[in-house]
């Protein structure tokens, strides 16, 4: 059980869904570090057994030809959420503070869609107060967070795990 938690907190899903009744589709993007094109039942991999996203595939979309803008967990999401190439960026967290209002998820929210990313959001370093600091996910176009700040998974530092502005941490007894 301990390693499915791993892999859901290492993977983010972005679910953007219209605010109102609507004919536009809602949105499930699904974004995995170091996920092969082979390791789902959908793109043909017979040993690891994937039922619900070999059925998202088949119900929705299934891309072929998609390439991430960087090797690592950090500069993939900068591209991703900024639709730039990560090193036209700069390094420091803040370089991207000025284009937060361009980040995909503030994109889909100024076209009524509501946005949340659960799992690992890892684009503003670690800084010592995470709740006010301008890289966020709530500042950055998220309606909703839940997941840890960066690259340690809540299993390995529960105090690092958010649910928006506050600290999830685990009670003795507790099973989430």
């Amino acid at each position: 059980m301990k390693t499915l938690l791993s892999i859901l907190f290492l993977t983010g899903f972005i679910i953007l869904s219209p605010a109102q009744q609507s004919d536009r589709p809602n949105i499930i993007l699904i974004f995995v570090d170091d996920l092969g094109y082979g390791d789902l039942g959908c793109y043909g991999n017979e040993r690891i057994k994937t039922p619900h996203l070999d059925r998202l595939a088949k119900e929705g979309q299934r891309w072929t030809s998609f390439y991430s803008s960087g090797a690592t967990c950090v500069p993939s999401r900068r591209g991703l959420m900024t639709g730039r190439h990560p090193s036209a960026l700069g390094r420091s967290p803040e370089a991207l503070v000025p284009s937060r209002e361009s980040f995909l998820p503030a994109m889909f929210q100024g076209q009524g869609y509501r946005t949340a990313l659960i799992g690992k959001w890892h684009l503003a370093g670690y800084p010592d107060d995470f709740n006010s600091h301008p890289m966020h996910p709530l500042e950055c176009g998220f309606d909703y967070f839940y997941g840890p700040l960066g690259a340690t998974t809540p299993l390995d530092r529960p105090s690092r795990l958010l649910r928006n502005l506050t600290k999830q941490l685990p009670t003795h007894g507790s099973s989430r």
